[in-house]
């Protein structure tokens, strides 16, 4: 059984990877990293290939969530970790038949955003949000959620990758005031 890692790659698929990534620091090789580097990337089980060969895979939405919940497990709101008051809303579309259809009668609703985040400020309820990968589509029903749900007092937003995930969570907190406040500290940005 070949051991995965998080981003879905066997070891041998990373230190292919970390080879290729070496040559393109040092210059040309010898030997078996040579061979090693001619060979085409595998794309792993069950993920569709979106790279050129020997390139670096494309971040899944998965992996930019993941990096999106560590962040706020850094960061804090009213002295607890921002982490704590992040809810996933498990609304995703992969399975099928049966199962959509009692998802769908027991409230799944579709295009309903990824994320909420459990804290009222600046004269919002919370937060909304629908986390993208690079190549992920938005649909009209996301849109239209979107769109409901400042209607209804939140604020929505639609984001691609982890970086808009953390930067659209910033800005909501700055906008409301709580960096000011003190209610919403972030250690992880670089001080001036």
């Amino acid at each position: 059984m070949v051991k995965r890692t998080l981003r879905g790659l066997s070891e041998e698929e990373l230190n292919a990877i970390s080879a290729r990534n070496r040559l393109s620091w040092t210059g040309p090789a010898s030997g078996s990293l040579t061979q090693e580097l001619q060979r085409p990337a595998r794309t792993a089980p069950g993920r569709r290939a979106r790279a050129k060969p020997n390139a670096i895979p494309a971040a899944t939405e998965t992996d930019e969530c993941l990096s999106f919940i560590a962040w706020t497990r850094l960061v804090r709101y009213k002295g607890r970790p921002l982490f704590d008051r992040v809810v996933k809303i498990a609304n995703e579309r992969g399975k099928a038949g049966a199962s959509i259809a009692i998802l769908t009668a027991i409230g799944m609703r579709k295009g309903f955003p990824d994320y909420e985040i459990l804290a009222p400020a600046g004269g919002w309820s919370g937060l909304f949000l629908e986390a993208k990968d690079e190549d992920g589509s938005t649909s009209p029903e996301q849109y239209n959620w979107r769109d409901l749900l400042v209607e209804f007092g939140y604020h929505a937003e639609i984001c691609v990758g982890s970086t808009q995930l953390i930067e659209a969570t910033k800005r909501y907190f700055v906008r409301a005031g709580c960096d000011r406040d003190g209610s919403w500290v972030d250690h992880t940005r670089v001080q001036a």
